[in-house]
Order: C-alpha cells, then sequence, then structure tokens
C-alpha cells in the first residue's frame, strides 16, 4: 500500500493457491522437432507426389521421429504448428508444392506455386495447424514438374528441405 494506506492488491477470501515471485514454476516441456535434408534427395519423379526422405534431426524433444520411416509420430494428442521448406533442384522446374501426409494420406496441400518459365521454383515454403493423436503420423512431400530433379541440400539450414513440428495445445 501506499503511505496514506491506498492502493496495493487485492486479495480474494477463497480457498486456492496464491502464486508469488518466491513460487517455484516448472513449465511443462512441450513436444518440438525438426528435422533436415542431409544431402540432395535424386530421383524425383516429375508430375507425382514424392516423399522428402529427411534425414537429419536437429532436435526432438519427445523422440518423435522414425529414422527408418521418415515420419513424425505425435507424441501428445493436441493441435499441432506444423511448418516445411523445400528446395528444388533440377532442370525446366515450372511447378512445385509442399504437402502434409497425415496416416498415408494427403492432409493438408499447404503451398502451389507455378512458374511462368523453366527454374522459376527454387524453394518453397508452407505453414499449417493439424490436429494430431498418439497414433497419427506425419510425412512431408513435395510435387516438381520438370527434369532431373531433386530435393536439394544447400550446405546451410535456411536453404534445404526441412519439416518442424512444435504443439500449440493438447487436446
Amino acid at each position: 500500500k501506499k503511505a496514506d494506506g491506498t492502493g496495493g492488491l487485492t486479495v480474494p477470501t477463497g480457498t486456492g493457491t496464491v502464486l508469488t515471485s518466491a513460487s517455484d514454476i516448472t513449465p511443462t516441456a512441450s513436444p518440438a522437432f525438426r528435422a533436415v535434408l542431409g544431402a540432395d534427395q535424386t530421383g524425383l519423379t516429375s508430375n507425382a507426389f514424392n516423399k522428402v526422405n529427411l534425414d537429419t534431426v536437429q532436435w526432438d524433444t519427445h523422440s518423435g521421429w522414425s529414422t527408418s520411416n521418415k515420419r513424425y509420430t505425435f507424441p501428445v494428442n493436441g493441435y499441432y504448428l506444423i511448418a516445411a521448406h523445400i528446395k528444388y533442384g533440377g532442370t525446366s522446374r515450372t511447378r512445385g508444392l509442399i504437402s502434409f501426409y497425415k496416416n498415408g494420406s494427403e492432409a493438408w496441400r499447404s503451398t502451389d506455386i507455378n512458374g511462368s518459365s523453366a527454374n522459376d521454383i527454387p524453394i518453397i515454403s508452407g505453414t499449417t495447424i493439424l490436429y494430431g493423436t498418439t497414433s497419427d503420423y506425419l510425412e512431408l512431400y513435395g510435387y516438381p514438374i520438370g527434369s532431373s530433379l531433386t530435393f536439394d541440400r544447400a550446405g546451410v539450414d535456411h536453404e534445404t528441405c526441412a519439416l518442424d513440428i512444435a504443439l500449440l495445445r493438447t487436446a
């Protein structure tokens, strides 16, 4: 209170927990994940969905990634922010898109870019929010049109194929 007796904090008279600056509160760690492409992925099929075989995990706080299946299983039921980047290589690239597959089927087509001339599609990004349960898994797919197509790894993380996943809130 002020010196004149006004102001201050009024605390409810009911029962419950009062938090103070001395309270010990440890936030619950939420799942967070990032994987990137460690080397160029070659042999892509033009005019078709191709799975991005991410092979380098940078962090996976709840062990959701399967290195053998190249997919992420949601460790907690909830709503997840999903973000991806695909860097396309090859010649005569005129289309590229990002698609998130949940349980083997397309769940969300995030970005679809058509170029007006050859090699217009170098790198694209896409984002969505998806609901996932502990029995669901997510995969990243790209759909290029061109020839000698690749998913590229440029040597720096911001210029490569990547998948980021973070829990926004539990169900």
